[in-house]
């Protein structure tokens, strides 16, 4: 049994929305399991633009983002025109969404939960989902551990992130390849401004630690990007620095939003049958 999770099959991307990803997915693999993990779509749009603005040297306030993206104008292009506005608000659309895998697969091979399910009882969540794909139950190491926490800053600017990871994958080719020189690289880093003196020494540690296993340690591979697992680990693992309280937003603004949602949350119900927990999706 194989499987892939990812938000952009579901919301699409500005070159192919969800009638096109439902549709390719239809053709390619119709009798597909597919599970939707539904946020709330507030929290969700909050998140998302947390997570740009930590990489931008410009940000802007949620709330800025969000009165322009609610204008009539602004959803339209989200929804409808390739590369134009951002999709923080639409991407929370979740039974527009939906309804073209709704069209495009029987009811039976969509599962539709939340993520206050998840917080709640991982357990039970994990239960459903081998059982509705057709696999044995079983209970991972760290169920409870929630890995991956919301962060507005990061240890290091994107700037000096990306000279890093552009000094560890310089050497990629389609031939088996070496690995950087670790003295080369710790040179580097050692000469950096951003990694040097001024990083926290346990940071550092943790972050050669990681380099020395994935890295220094492995074998070279053929193909591919051998990098992509240690981008990642670097990107949204190490250098995020956990917010240590959620974020709040202006209520006019969290009022405006729910508003938005609460007609699409009403066909989500209306195709598959779910009601949303918030309460305040009751109206």
């Amino acid at each position: 049994v194989l499987g892939k999770a990812t938000p952009h099959y579901m919301s699409g991307t500005e070159d192919a929305p969800p009638q096109i990803c439902a549709a390719r997915i239809a053709a390619t693999i119709p009798d597909v399991k597919l599970v939707a993990l539904l946020r709330d779509p507030v929290d969700r749009a909050v998140s998302q633009h947390r997570h740009a603005m930590r990489r931008s040297a410009h940000p802007r306030p949620f709330e800025d983002v969000a009165v322009l993206l609610l204008e009539p104008a602004q959803l339209h292009a989200a929804r409808n025109e390739a590369h134009s506005a951002s999709r923080y608000v639409v991407n929370g659309e979740y039974g527009r969404i939906l309804a073209a895998y709704a069209a495009a697969f029987p009811r039976e091979q969509l599962l539709v939960m939340f993520t206050d399910e998840l917080a709640e009882d991982p357990a039970g969540v994990l239960d459903r989902v081998c059982d509705f794909i057709g696999v044995e139950r079983f209970r991972p190491d760290g169920l409870e551990v929630r890995h991956h926490k919301g962060a507005s800053t990061q240890r290091v600017p994107q700037a000096a992130m990306d000279e890093l990871i552009a000094l560890l994958i310089r050497s990629n080719g389609s031939r088996p390849r070496r690995a950087p020189d670790r003295a080369e690289v710790l040179e580097w880093l050692n000469a950096s401004g951003a990694f040097g003196e001024a990083l926290d020494a346990e940071a550092r540690s943790e972050l050669l630690r990681y380099l020395d296993k994935e890295i220094w340690a492995q074998e070279p591979s053929p193909g591919g990007d051998r990098y992509a697992g240690v981008r990642f680990w670097l990107e949204n693992v190490w250098n995020p620095i956990p917010d240590r309280d959620d974020p709040t937003i202006d209520p006019e603004v969290r009022d405006a939003l729910r508003e938005h949602y609460r007609k699409d949350l009403e066909l989500l119900e209306k195709l598959l049958g779910v009601e949303p927990p918030w309460e305040w999706a009751l109206g």
